[in-house]
């Protein structure tokens, strides 16, 4: 059986959150300046350790850039804020996933960096609003 720990860190280094949550502040929207009504993150950095009683633990970095409207269909405006705790949500969802496929050993390490972004892009679509998730290199 595998001991997963995951947490999101801003700037990708091996160091920072809280094991077992995906924090919402690490998401930070921005206007994206190519395309109007719509903000983007940068890189979010997702490090999964990975690792038996037999072995040294492993961090394993996934990125997501996520994009979102700005302004809704129905003329609401979808803050930062509130798309900043819907990709935590949907990270989260993915993460416990992920951790439970590599407790059973249903997935190997190099698979999880695809895995998540589709999961993760799945559980954000739920909301209807228009999310995108895309893969990205963490640092």
């Amino acid at each position: 059986m595998t001991e997963v720990m995951y947490f999101t860190s801003i700037d990708g280094s091996d160091t920072g959150g809280t094991p077992g949550v995906i924090d919402p502040s690490v998401f930070r929207f921005t206007p994206d300046p190519n395309t109007s009504n719509w903000q983007t993150t940068g890189c979010v950095t997702v490090v999964f350790g990975y690792g038996t009683t037999f072995l040294p633990m492993m961090k394993i970095k996934v990125g997501v850039i996520v994009g979102a409207p700005i302004e809704l269909r129905d003329g609401r405006i979808l803050s930062p804020q509130e798309a900043a705790l819907d990709s935590a949500n949907a990270a989260q969802a993915a993460a416990v996933i992920i951790k439970e496929m590599l407790d059973s050993a249903a997935m190997e390490p190099s698979e999880i960096q695809p895995r998540f972004v589709g999961y993760m892009g799945g559980a954000i679509m739920t909301t209807g609003l228009g999310y995108r998730v895309r893969g990205c290199w963490p640092g």
